[in-house]
């Protein structure tokens, strides 16, 4: 099933199945320095916020599946009425240190509840 989805979820980002190795890092290696980018987005008034509502309703999950964390996303963004870039670029840029990618539900799902859970919470605190 954890092949699937990080086939499903790397495929618009490979010419081919062997450049998986070099996405890899993504979702197993270590948090990478924080560019530019990164550090404008985790400077917005609303990071705190959103990254520590995102560890709550992650933390409260029993099944930390794609669906589900999607839908603590759209929950998060009704609760504090933040959307769009405002919540999914500080979630990416705590989870990942990028600013773009795949789908961050799925790769929030490959890295494993812990791994993410950390990263946020070392993010907001």
């Amino acid at each position: 099933a954890r092949l699937k989805l990080l086939a499903e979820t790397m495929a618009n980002h490979l010419s081919c199945f062997a450049d998986i190795k070099e996405l890899t890092p993504l979702i197993e290696g270590e948090m990478p320095e924080a560019n530019e980018q990164v550090q404008e987005v985790m400077a917005g008034e609303q990071v705190s916020t959103v990254l520590r509502v995102m560890h709550e309703k992650i933390k409260e999950m029993a099944e930390f599946i794609p669906e589900n964390i999607r839908a603590a996303i759209k929950a998060l963004c009704k609760e504090t009425g933040y959307k769009g870039a405002a919540v999914y670029m500080p979630i990416r840029a705590a989870v990942t240190g990028e600013c773009h990618g795949p789908d961050i539900d799925k790769i929030m799902a490959l890295m494993g509840k812990e791994k993410v859970l950390a990263r946020l919470e070392a993010a907001y605190k």
